[in-house]
């Protein structure tokens, strides 16, 4: 049996959505990777570098309390030990409007909201791979 891709991956998410987190969780678990995650932000850099290897970050664009993906992905990209970790944004807003902001921002890749839980692991490996991913709303 050919091993997946993303069996033994740590993926951590940054998402206040419990629906979400469930599906990542459900779905990534089935590939044998490992979810962590942090509903608020504001400690996700801590928790990222205290559960060090991370292999990728996907972060909700936006987290209540005030709390946004870009800043949440200004302070992993300012901590040396989590700014090269690949960072994916994820959102329901329009990604005509936050694509090009995630890519002058210096995210990995972009999916928009809702997902798609049969096309989570593909495009999660292609980030891994080294490509980036721009996915809307279509899937």
């Amino acid at each position: 049996m050919i091993k997946p891709f993303l069996a033994n991956k740590r993926i951590f998410l940054i998402e206040d959505d419990l629906v979400n987190i469930h599906i990542f969780t459900k779905v990534l678990a089935k590939q044998n990777a490992e979810v962590l995650h942090d509903t608020l932000g504001h400690s996700a850099v801590k928790n990222i570098v205290e559960n060090l290897p991370v292999d990728l970050i996907v972060v909700d664009v936006m987290l209540n309390r005030g709390q946004n993906g870009f800043d949440v992905f200004e302070k992993i990209k300012e901590e040396p030990r989590t700014r090269n970790i690949k960072v994916i944004a994820t959102t329901s807003l329009d990604p005509e409007i936050l694509i090009p902001k995630a890519r002058e921002a210096g995210f990995s890749g972009f999916i928009g909201k809702p997902v798609n839980a049969l096309e989570i692991p593909a495009l999660l490996e292609k980030v891994l791979k080294g490509e980036q991913v721009w996915i809307g709303h279509e899937l």
